[in-house]
């Protein structure tokens, strides 16, 4: 797998940034991305917040963040005409009061 995928995770404070997330082009579109940020749920399990920044442009990575649970906070960082930063957040303390 770790030639189909590139991932750098921090942590910071109670906080895990993924950032960021690449899978070969021919790899794309089949759920990979999806499959690993959950398992990286499953081990980091006692993680309190989620956190990663992308490019708003890329409207398929928005997508499937929002899938995978983030929530899109007010934060966005215009860095040219064609590409503004904007910020995901996904607590987990909300899904164990609502499990």
């Amino acid at each position: 797998m770790s030639d189909l995928i590139e991932l750098k995770l921090v942590t910071r404070e109670d906080a895990k940034w993924i950032s960021p997330i690449f899978i070969i082009p021919k790899f794309q579109n089949k759920g990979i991305a999806s499959k690993v940020i959950g398992q990286l749920f499953d081990i980091y399990s006692g993680t309190i917040e989620w956190r990663l920044d992308t490019i708003k442009q890329e409207e398929r990575n928005c997508y499937l963040y929002e899938k995978c649970g983030f929530v899109r906070t007010k934060y966005e960082i215009v860095v040219n005409e064609n590409m503004t930063l904007i910020n995901y957040v996904k607590s987990s303390i909300e899904e164990k009061h609502t499990n």
